[in-house]
């Protein structure tokens, strides 16, 4: 179970995880793994969510974060704004 529910929890978010030979998990393109994500609203209607990258970064929380952990964009975002 703990593989497929890590694999399921980080697909929403950007990629997939894909197992590499040595037993170590890594995120995986979109072009890797080409499909749509679905998910049910508060209404219950069904809909498709934004795939990203893993090193893309996405506004959460009022920080920029990405799945691969990088903070590039947010320390863009950040020198724009202290100039």
């Amino acid at each position: 179970m703990g593989a497929r529910h890590c694999a399921g929890k980080s697909s929403l978010v950007a990629g997939q995880l894909s197992m590499v030979r040595n037993g170590w998990w890594r995120y995986a393109s979109i072009d890797n793994f080409p499909s749509d994500l679905y998910a049910d609203d508060i209404s219950g209607e069904h809909k498709k969510l934004r795939r990203l990258e893993p090193h893309q970064a996405y506004k959460t929380l009022g920080v920029f974060i990405a799945p691969d952990g990088n903070l590039t964009d947010h320390f863009n975002k950040l020198l724009t704004l202290a100039t």
